[in-house]
């Protein structure tokens, strides 16, 4: 018979995780805050200041209006970071507070009462952190285990985490799979 002995599986399983462990992960943190009024006019500002929590603000409702969201105003913070970093390890109370202050920065007439809610969500492998040796760490898209294809924002070295480079990997992943299983 073909099949593998389930401990020499596991042996295979272990080495392909130690190999992805190896690379480096940037996390990040988003809130999504939600209000009833229009508090800023840009749907995209980069912010460059290192003390904000945040380097981007996304008013999503100046790009399709508030109607589409019930007639709130969805604004998204985003900033990659350290896992130490204040609004990284916030509740929701405290992300509140952390983010008050700069929020009336960017506009003085924000008041506490028009953020109705705040959603927070963090991910510990946003972004792959290229360093010079990266391509030798990058996994392939075949593992060792047949059958078993990987396919994640750390095969995109040496370009930009963007759409087109993602659906490059996405294809060419598909495409590995289409070779060995064909049209069945």
């Amino acid at each position: 018979s073909g099949a593998e002995a389930p401990s020499s599986v596991r042996e295979r399983v272990a080495r392909e995780q130690a190999g992805l462990e190896h690379i480096r992960y940037q996390p990040c943190v988003i809130a999504i805050l939600e209000s009833s009024r229009r508090l800023f006019p840009y749907y995209w500002t980069n912010i460059t200041d290192g003390e904000m929590p945040f380097s981007v603000v996304v008013a999503q409702a100046e790009l399709v209006g508030s109607a589409v969201y019930g007639g709130k105003h969805l604004y998204y913070f985003g900033s990659y970071c350290n896992m130490d970093a204040p609004l990284f390890q916030a509740d929701h109370d405290r992300a509140r507070t952390i983010l008050m202050p700069h929020l009336q920065r960017l506009n003085p007439d924000i008041t506490d009462a028009d953020i109705e809610d705040i959603h927070l969500f963090r991910n510990r492998y946003a972004t792959p952190v290229f360093t010079i040796d990266f391509g030798r760490l990058m996994p392939s898209i075949q593992s060792s285990l047949p059958g078993l294809y990987h396919c994640s924002n750390a095969q995109i070295y040496p370009f930009s985490r963007n759409l087109d480079s993602t659906l490059r990997v996405v294809q060419e992943t598909a495409e590995a799979v289409r070779a060995k299983v064909g049209d069945k």
